[in-house]
């Protein structure tokens, strides 16, 4: 009822993949279209040109507008290299590898990021990673990705090859993620990452209900840093489906200089 995967590596691509949008000879674009209900902001993106700068805004760029004053819309923005203004849609300089960071800001309610399915070559990849869900997006066989929740939420966007993919990926503190969908009715995905300060990890995971009897347990040894997923089925051991109610997850990673506990709240619908 369980299943582990690794999202470190990219698990295969379209064959029949769209070109990047807006693809020029000195650069290229992405456009990210931001949506709540009907109403849409068109103005976000990534890309680089020859013509970019990474300490000024340039008219490629797009500044960041206030949205949740007006609008149903949260604020989305990064922040340009060095110079540390406010962007919705940032454009660097041409170079082999690059990563964006983005805030989405005053969440109250779901927003769908939408862009056209882009594929840069062969050997580069373009991935969007949320970091409080621990989700790896690779933008190229993808085309959207909601948001849910509210507040704050912190998005990455790596371009490069896959090693550099990684690297810029790898999480810096080991850490129980955002369990999604959350209310689940079937299957559940729940995240977590281990971080480069240890070779390797012991995991154990074990979900209970409110009244403190375990559900079901699992566990992994010799784990290497990285971005992992479990999928549970809402399974007891036996095999038993579970009722709608509130359940708990706590997660322990276990290291050489010992050990760090994690709990978090899954509603079964």
């Amino acid at each position: 009822p369980v299943i582990i995967n690794q999202q470190n590596r990219k698990e295969g691509r379209n064959d029949a993949r769209e070109r990047l949008a807006a693809n020029t000879i000195d650069g290229w674009e992405v456009p990210i279209r931001m949506q709540s209900g009907n109403f849409v902001y068109p103005f976000a993106g990534v890309g680089m040109s020859s013509a970019a700068q990474s300490d000024r805004l340039t008219p490629l760029d797009q500044p960041a507008m206030p949205l949740s004053g007006a609008f149903p819309l949260p604020d989305f923005y990064g922040k340009k290299l060095k110079s540390g203004f406010k962007v919705s849609k940032d454009i660097a300089p041409v170079t082999d590898n690059h990563t964006w960071e983005f805030e989405m800001d005053n969440i109250t309610q779901a927003v769908a990021l939408n862009w056209d399915s882009v594929a840069i070559d062969d050997s580069k990849r373009l991935v969007l990673y949320h970091v409080e869900k621990q989700k790896q997006i690779d933008m190229s066989t993808q085309n959207s990705y909601q948001v849910d929740g509210t507040g704050t939420q912190t998005f990455k966007i790596a371009y490069g090859f896959d090693d550099y993919i990684d690297e810029a990926l790898l999480p810096e503190n080991s850490n129980l993620g955002m369990p999604y969908p959350n209310p689940f009715q079937s299957l559940v995905n729940i995240p977590f990452s281990l971080s480069e300060a240890h070779d390797q990890y012991e995991v154990e995971v074990v979900i209970s209900d409110i009244m403190g009897r375990v559900i079901i347990s699992f566990s992994e040894n010799f784990l290497r840093p990285g971005h992992y997923n479990w999928t549970w089925d809402g399974r007891e051991m036996s095999g038993k489906s579970l009722p709608t109610g509130i359940y708990l997850i706590d997660m322990q990673i276990k290291h050489p200089n010992g050990n760090e506990k994690f709990r978090t709240k899954l509603i079964r619908k």
